[in-house]
């Protein structure tokens, strides 16, 4: 089993190491004027591994260049309330094995879907008030390939930026609707 954790809270300008406390990787973000252009992830010798193309909707990985379209579906709804994290990701149609990505008790899963064993977990970033902060870290298990590793890798880091720029955006509307949904009340 291999545990990364990043030892900054800004998972995508961090340097990460394993649980041994070894450094292994980092990630960079450059961002243009107003927005985020790419994060890449870098190993230990800062050759780039892969990227996250935020302005063009790219991914790109040992290089290779991928649009989020073609790699990512968002799963038919079973229900009435439909998850708004869960995804099906796929480098590869032709042959690459294909990833559920959800977000389930405050922890991404990654399920390899034609053997429905778990590849990879996540566990955010969680401040606390009277201990130490609890660092992100991704988890894998063994016998995981690199190409997915990385792979999934790239999808947690997006997978979790997006769902904390939503509860920014959602907690910035609740503050300025107010408490009654409609500014002051009177």
């Amino acid at each position: 089993m291999s545990i990364y954790v990043f030892d900054q809270k800004d998972i995508l300008n961090s340097s990460v190491r394993l649980a041994s406390g070894i450094p292994v990787l980092s990630t960079a973000t450059k961002m243009s004027i107003i927005h985020r252009d790419h994060t890449t992830l870098y190993g230990l010798d800062r050759r780039p591994i892969g990227s996250i193309r935020w302005k063009g909707g790219a991914f790109e990985l040992q290089g290779t260049t991928k649009s989020t379209d073609l790699i990512k579906t968002k799963p038919p709804s079973q229900y009435l309330l439909d998850s708004n994290w869960e995804r099906i990701w796929q480098w590869d149609p032709a042959a690459g094995p294909r990833y559920e990505i959800r977000f389930i008790d405050h922890q991404w899963i990654a399920t390899e879907l034609s053997t429905n064993a778990v590849h990879a977990l996540m566990d955010p970033y969680e401040s606390h008030l009277f201990r130490k902060s609890t660092p992100a870290a991704i988890t894998f298990p063994e016998g995981v390939r690199d190409f997915d590793k990385w792979f999934l890798f790239l999808i947690l880091l997006r997978m979790e930026t997006r769902r904390l720029e939503r509860r920014r955006r959602s907690s910035r509307f609740a503050v300025n609707q107010g408490a009654f949904g409609g500014g002051a009340f009177y």
